[in-house]
């Protein structure tokens, strides 16, 4: 997860830095922002369904590993690999399931927006008509 932002804010500024006119106004600008402002309904729609899907398939997938493993040795009684692995899963399971969440909230707010901005262009060619 983490890995993904790294590489979104480094292509975000190097796309910053190639479009600014003055470098030094590219440094300034927020990349998450431009992020924002360059994403419509339709992208944060591919990202929030890959996210759902790979919540899904994480959850079910650590929760088969908790059903046909044993998480601890019974002969030492240390935890094994897979129990380190347990929790390290369900910590990503749940980062990809608020993350899902958080895109869907993004989602909305860029949809009102978008109709907000219809809506506006809209009202200015009937203006412009009367």
């Amino acid at each position: 997860m983490t890995c993904f932002f790294m590489f979104t804010a480094k292509v975000t500024k190097l796309r910053l830095f190639a479009d600014s006119e003055n470098p030094r106004l590219s440094s300034r600008v927020r990349p998450h922002r431009w992020i924002i402002r360059g994403m419509n309904s339709e992208h944060v729609t591919l990202l929030l369904t890959i996210t759902k899907i790979l919540g899904a398939v994480f959850s079910g997938g650590f929760a088969v590993l908790g059903l046909i493993t044993d998480f601890r040795d019974s002969a030492t009684e240390r935890i094994t690999k897979w129990g380190h692995a347990a929790p390290i899963g369900i910590v990503a399971s749940t980062a990809i399931a608020v993350a899902s969440e958080a895109l869907g909230a993004w989602k909305d707010r860029i949809a009102s927006r978008e109709s907000e901005t219809a809506t506006t262009e809209q009202l200015a060619r009937a203006s412009d008509r009367a």
